[in-house]
């Protein structure tokens, strides 16, 4: 397979990528490899490469440094990020994490502009099931999205190759005479990703292949952004900040909206006061929608904030004891 073949699929992507440099994040295994060899075919930015040692398993070092010598051949500037912390708690959330930082700062100290993922068509069915096995409702199951900026640091991250199979980069590195890294955890059957992996060939039979996943999470995509506008318009007549950080919720037309929206509100107006990331859970959400429209005496507190009634309104502001001195 040519380079010009799965180049086209991804120029949506590519041509919209902010001007300045890009930044690949190389594991050197087949999807990210073949994306940075693209990359440079493509020629359409400046790019320069990184790989995280997450050092979790022996001879991860001597894979890092078998990419450092593909991007010499190429001529690409290439970074090794060592991820020296101690893990806690869910091994793969805090790898996720740290390499996700790692290549932050690495993009700040190169200017680059866009980072790169090599996400898959077979990553994007996969993350949909892994989600739908947690119980996750629309924002959960939606795609991940080819471009994605984030605020605040001025990064967009980039998935070129979320319409693309992963047999076919392969098949185009194996014509490039080119051979990648297999990782021995793609085969560790106690990672959930690995049994789905495993789990494929079955489900396809059953029409549930990676392309038909992958467009019911672009579905559920358009079903977030649509629940996302109207809620932001019910926010805008019925949430009023305060300078001071608290938080006024005009209770009628929030019991009035469909739960969804309702719930994506409040959810919203905690996450606003507490300056967390992370939703409250639903399961605690829906029992403080049910008092902001019974307006019981006292006070509720969830999720770092405390909510109390007055004139129709529910005011909510930061727990006192989650307060910084």
């Amino acid at each position: 397979m040519q380079a010009d073949a799965l180049l086209g699929p991804c120029r949506p992507t590519l041509d919209a990528l902010p001007r300045g440099t890009v930044l690949v994040a190389v594991s050197g295994g087949s999807d990210s490899l073949a994306l940075l060899n693209l990359l440079r075919a493509w020629g359409g930015r400046p790019v320069v490469a990184a790989t995280v040692d997450h050092g979790l398993r022996p001879g991860s070092a001597e894979e890092a440094q078998q990419v450092a010598k593909i991007c010499a051949t190429w001529n690409v500037p290439h970074a090794i990020l060592t991820w020296d912390t101690d893990p806690r708690g869910n091994l793969q959330a805090a790898a996720r994490d740290a390499r996700r930082a790692l290549l932050r700062q690495e993009a700040e100290r190169v200017s680059a502009a866009t980072i790169a993922l090599g996400h898959t068509v077979e990553d994007q069915a996969e993350t949909f099931l892994l989600r739908l096995a947690r119980g996750s409702g629309v924002d959960g199951l939606s795609a991940m999205a080819p471009l994605r900026e984030e605020r605040g640091i001025g990064i967009t991250w980039a998935r070129p190759l979320l319409s693309t199979r992963r047999a076919d980069l392969q098949s185009y590195l194996t014509a490039q005479g080119l051979d990648w890294i297999r990782d021995p955890s793609n085969q560790d059957t106690s990672f959930d990703r690995v049994r789905l992996r495993q789990a494929a060939p079955a489900l396809a039979e059953l029409g549930l292949g990676a392309e038909r996943l992958a467009a019911t999470a672009d579905m559920m995509g358009l079903a977030r952004d649509a629940l996302g506008q109207t809620a932001q318009t019910l926010a805008h007549e019925a949430a009023h900040p305060h300078p001071l950080g608290h938080l006024s919720l005009d209770i009628a037309p929030l019991t009035r909206a469909p739960l969804e929206v309702a719930l994506r509100v409040l959810s919203a107006s905690f996450n606003w006061v507490t300056g967390t990331q992370y939703r409250p859970r639903l399961s605690s959400l829906k029992p403080a929608l049910r008092a902001l429209g019974a307006q019981p005496k006292g006070a509720l507190t969830l999720h770092g904030a405390q909510m109390r009634w007055r004139d129709g309104h529910g005011i909510l502001c930061r727990e006192p004891s989650k307060c910084a001195p």
